[in-house]
């Protein structure tokens, strides 16, 4: 069992471990980088609703190490992945 879990049975439940997890056990060809933030879809809006996101840089700001979402589009480190 990985060390930042082994004593915590409900690490799974925190968004950076469910993150890790889902990360390491996907296809890599779902895996895209962003290219613009937030990030729009491509999916009909008659079914599927708004095509821009809700995810604003204040929802992620505290998971880039001090950088903002332009820093780290710039050179591809923001990366989204699809999961339906």
């Amino acid at each position: 069992m990985i060390r930042n879990i082994a004593g915590d049975k409900l690490a799974w439940l925190r968004d950076d471990e469910f993150a890790r997890e889902t990360v390491s056990g996907i296809n890599p060809v779902s895996i895209e980088r962003l290219r613009v933030f937030p990030p729009r879809s491509s999916l009909d809006p008659e079914i599927y609703g708004p095509l821009e996101s809700a995810l604003k840089e204040e929802h992620i700001l505290g998971h880039l190490n001090g950088l903002s979402v332009s820093q780290v589009i710039i050179p591809n480190l923001l990366l989204s992945f699809c999961s339906h």
